[in-house]
């Protein structure tokens, strides 16, 4: 089975950058504002940190454009694989240890999936999200598979 990246999610990623690159900006006219006003010179090497963090920011954007699209991920009888241009990460079904299904409004927000070596990795934002941890809960057996309602992240 494939899954891909939604193209709701990929909006929601673009909006929070654009969000907080503005909110970076408006600190920096502030600043620039209270150094104006105050005289407060230290103002005046913080506004243009801003300035720079928001433009860092923003070419995130370009990321989540250009690439956020082509990510995949497969499951296959043995495996977990997920793929993003050439890069792939590939993970064996049998080195999961356990499952936890984030939920949000009765919805499955996220996946952590928990290797039997300590990582954990975080499956977010793909389509048909029931279908997946369905499926992952199958192959890990619902004994090992834990739900979270709020406070999650």
């Amino acid at each position: 089975m494939t899954f891909s990246i939604s193209p709701a999610f990929i909006r929601s990623q673009q909006r929070n950058i654009q969000i907080f690159a503005v909110v970076l900006v408006l600190l920096g006219i502030g600043a620039l504002y209270l150094g104006y006003k105050n005289n407060q010179y230290q103002m005046y090497i913080f506004a243009p940190m801003m300035f720079w963090l928001a433009w860092h920011k923003y070419q995130h954007l370009a990321y989540w454009r250009d690439e956020a699209g082509h990510i995949r991920l497969t499951l296959t009888d043995t495996e977990l694989q997920v793929s993003q241009g050439d890069n792939l990460r590939t993970t064996l079904l049998t080195d999961i240890d356990r499952l936890t299904l984030q939920r949000k409004f009765r919805n499955i927000d996220s996946i952590l999936v928990h290797h039997r070596f300590g990582q954990v990795q975080r499956l977010r934002g793909f389509t048909e999200m029931d279908t997946l941890a369905s499926t992952l809960t199958a192959v890990v057996g619902s004994d090992k598979v834990r739900t979270s309602y709020i406070l999650h992240k």
